[in-house]
């Protein structure tokens, strides 16, 4: 599917006829998970695309994206990672609407909760220079 089409279900996705986001939702669904990351992503990295309407819904979608398929994708963006995670937070930096800040807030989020492993180390970091640093403080009650 094009990424004008896709760009076009987005639009359609903040319809308030019904028939019209229904028809968007199905559409939306039938997309995979890298064809939603690209589009989306590329739509909230360019904010003049859309109003703030549209930005926050991509913003929302592809925060659930994340929440299913992250690390597949990420393992997929290869070399790509490291500018991946700082275009995530040069948009949300670059963001003027509140609203639209605060979902892309969640959606930088979702991508650290991503990146933490059960050690509480972020991917990429090692493991030796990181654990002396990192150590968890028990919490004193």
């Amino acid at each position: 599917m094009g990424e004008a089409v896709t760009a076009d279900i987005i639009l359609a996705l903040l319809s308030t006829d019904n028939e019209i986001r229904s028809s968007a939702e199905k559409k939306y669904e039938e997309l995979d998970a890298k064809t939603k990351f690209v589009v989306l992503f590329e739509r909230l990295s360019a904010p003049e695309s859309l109003a703030v309407e549209g930005r926050q819904l991509c913003a929302v979608l592809l925060r659930q994206v994340f929440t299913v398929d992250f690390q597949k994708l990420f393992s997929e963006l290869g070399a790509d990672q490291e500018r991946f995670k700082l275009q995530c937070l040069e948009t949300l930096h670059r963001e003027q609407d509140k609203t639209v800040r605060k979902k892309l807030g969640d959606m930088v989020a979702e991508v650290a909760q991503n990146l933490i492993d059960d050690d509480g180390i972020i991917d990429g970091q090692s493991s030796s220079s990181s654990s002396s640093k990192r150590q968890p403080q028990e919490m004193q009650t």
